[in-house]
C-alpha cells in the first residue's frame, strides 16, 4: 500500500519540528529554566540537546527512512516478524496512542481560553478569579469532553488527508504561523513599558545563578523528551522522507527550531512576569492563571492573550497530529486503508480520553492510589514508556541494525565526515543509553534529586581540592 512521501525536505523539517514543538516547550521549559538559575541551565540544556537529543532523534529517523515503515514494520523488515524487538515498535505505537488520550484534554482547555479571550472575558478580572475560573473549567465534564473531542477531531481530519494533503499541507501553514506569533509576542515584549525584556535577557544569559546537580537531570530529561523521542513519531515521519534527502542536516534543523521556540517562550514569559515582579510558576498554574492575568493588565491585553493561546493551540495541534499518525501508520503498514486506520485509532483514543477528561470531577479525581486517570496516563507515558522506548531505540540502531544499512542512511545526501558518524554512533551506543537509565532511575525514585546534588557537590569539591594541591 502506498504510504506517501514528503514533497520536500522543508516539508519534513516543518512537520518533524511541529511534532517536537509542543506544550512542554512553552510552559515546562521556562519553568525549569527559572528554577535552575537561568543562563547556566540554558547552556547546559543546549549541550544536552547535542549530546543526547539530536543523536537519538537522528537514530529514529535513520531507522524509519531505511525501511520506509513505521515503528513495528521497521523492526519486522530488519529482524523478522517473530523478533522480540517488535516489542520496541509496539511500545512506540502505544506511547503515542496513550499520550493523545490526555494531551487532548489540555488542548481543550487552551481552546476554551481562546474563546474566552475572543469575548473579552479576562478584562478586569482579579488574580483570584483566574484560579476560580480554571478550577471551574477543569471540573466541568461537558467542557473537558467537548474540548478534547474538538481537538481530536481536528487532528483526525488532518491525518485523514494523508502525508502530502494532510500532514505536509497543514504543517507548511501552521508552523510559519506559530513562529510568526512567537516573534510578534517577543517584539511586543521588547517595546513594553516595563523593563521585563531586559530583565528576561539578563536572567537567561547571565552566569550568576547557582546550578545544582539535579539540574543536569532536568536538562537531560527535557532535551530527550522535547524532541518527541521514544514515541515513534520521528521514526514514522522519517519513513516518509525520500531516499536522497540529507537526514543529518534535517535533524539539526528540527533540533534548532525546537530549541528556538523554547528559548523564545522563555523571553515572552520572563519579560511579562519578571517585569511585574512575579515568580514563574509551574505548568498549569503558569499558563491558565498567572500569565492571562498579567497579559490582561497590558495594553491590548485581550489581543496578547488571544495570540498566546492560539500559539499554544497550534503547538498542541502540530504535536497531536503526529500522535495520531504513529498508531494509524501501524495499521496502514498492516494493509488497512488510511481512512479505516485513522478512524479506528481515533475512536479508541476518544473512548479512553473520556475518563481523562473527567479527571477533574470529584468522582474521578483519585481513582488509582490517589492519582486521577489523567495523572496515571501522564505518568505512565513520561516515567516508563518514553524513556524505555528511547533506550530501546538506542540499543537497536546502535547494535542490531546492520552497519551497512545504518551508514548508508547516515551518509546519503550528506557531506558529513566519517568522524562525525563515529562520534554519533558512540553517543547512540553508549552515552545516550546510560543517560536514559539515569533519567529513568530518577523518575522512579531510585536516584533522588538530593542524592544527585550531594554527588555533584562532592565531585566539585574533589576537583577543587585537586586543583589546590597541584603545584
Amino acid at each position: 500500500m502506498n504510504r506517501g512521501h514528503w514533497g520536500s525536505r522543508l516539508a519534513f523539517v516543518l512537520a518533524a519540528a511541529g511534532s517536537a514543538i509542543g506544550l512542554g516547550n512553552i510552559w515546562k521549559f521556562p519553568y525549569i529554566t527559572y528554577v535552575n538559575g537561568g543562563g547556566k541551565f540554558v547552556i547546559l540544556y543546549l549541550f544536552c540537546i547535542l549530546l543526547v537529543g539530536l543523536p537519538v532523534m537522528l537514530a529514529e529517523m535513520i531507522l524509519g527512512r531505511s525501511t520506509q515503515k513505521g515503528p513495528v514494520g521497521s523492526v519486522e523488515h530488519i529482524s523478522g516478524k517473530k523478533s522480540g524487538w517488535r516489542g520496541m515498535g509496539m511500545l512506540g505505537v502505544f506511547a503515542s496512542f496513550s499520550m493523545m488520550t490526555f494531551y487532548g484534554v489540555v488542548a481543550g482547555w487552551v481552546l476554551s481560553y481562546i474563546v474566552l479571550s475572543l469575548i473579552g472575558r479576562f478584562n478586569g478580572m482579579q488574580a483570584s478569579e483566574f484560579s476560580t475560573l480554571f478550577t471551574s473549567l477543569a471540573s466541568s465534564p461537558w467542557l473537558n469532553v467537548g474540548g478534547s473531542t474538538v481537538f481530536l477531531g481536528l487532528s483526525l481530519a488532518i491525518v485523514l488527508g494523508g502525508v502530502k494533503q494532510g500532514l505536509e499541507k497543514f504543517c507548511n501553514v501552521l508552523m510559519p504561523v506559530l513562529i510568526g506569533i512567537m516573534v510578534l509576542l517577543c517584539v511586543n515584549s521588547m517595546f513594553s513599558e516595563s523593563e521585563g525584556f531586559s530583565k528576561a535577557i539578563k536572567f537567561m544569559f547571565s552566569m550568576d545563578g547557582e546550578l545544582k546537580g539535579h539540574a543536569i537531570l532536568e536538562a537531560l530529561g527535557h532535551a530527550f523528551f522535547s524532541l518527541s523521542i521514544g514515541m515513534g513519531a520521528m521514526l514514522t515521519y522519517g519513513s516518509y522522507m525520500s531516499k536522497d534527502g540529507d537526514l543529518v542536516k534535517s535533524a539539526v534543523l528540527v533540533a534548532f527550531l525546537d530549541t528556538f521556540v523554547a528559548l523564545m517562550a522563555c523571553i515572552i514569559i520572563f519579560s511579562t512576569l519578571l517585569g511585574h515582579g512575579v515568580e514563574v510558576g509551574q505548568s498549569v498554574g503558569l499558563v491558565f492563571q498567572t500569565l492571562p492575568y498579567e497579559f490582561a493588565k497590558a495594553s491590548y491585553g485581550s489581543l496578547i492573550n488571544l495570540s498566546f493561546f492560539i500559539l499554544l493551540f497550534l503547538a498542541a495541534l502540530t504535536s497531536g497530529i503526529s500522535l495520531v499518525e504513529v498508531p494509524a501508520a501501524y495499521l496502514i503498514d498492516k494493509g488497512y486503508t488510511r481512512n479505516t486506520s485513522t478512524l479506528i485509532i481515533g475512536g479508541l483514543i476518544w473512548i479512553i480520553s473520556i475518563p481523562c477528561a473527567l479527571s477533574g470531577t470529584p468522582e474521578w479525581n483519585a481513582v488509582f492510589g490517589g492519582w486521577s486517570f489523567f495523572d496515571t496516563m501522564d505518568n505512565m507515558v513520561s516515567w516508563y514508556l518514553l524513556p524505555l522506548g528511547g533506550l530501546l531505540i538506542c540499543l537497536y540502531v546502535g547494535f542490531v541494525m546492520p552497519d551497512k544499512m545504518r551508514k548508508n542512511e547516515y551518509f546519503t545526501g550528506s557531506s558529513s565526515a566519517q568522524i562525525f558518524y563515529t562520534v554519533w554512533l558512540i553517543l547512540v551506543r553508549f552515552i545516550a543509553p546510560m543517560i536514559v537509565v539515569v533519567i529513568m532511575l530518577n523518575k522512579l525514585g531510585f536516584i533522588t534529586n538530593q542524592e544527585f546534588d550531594s554527588y555533584f557537590s562532592s565531585m566539585l569539591g574533589s576537583s577543587k581540592s585537586q586543583e589546590s594541591i597541584t603545584p
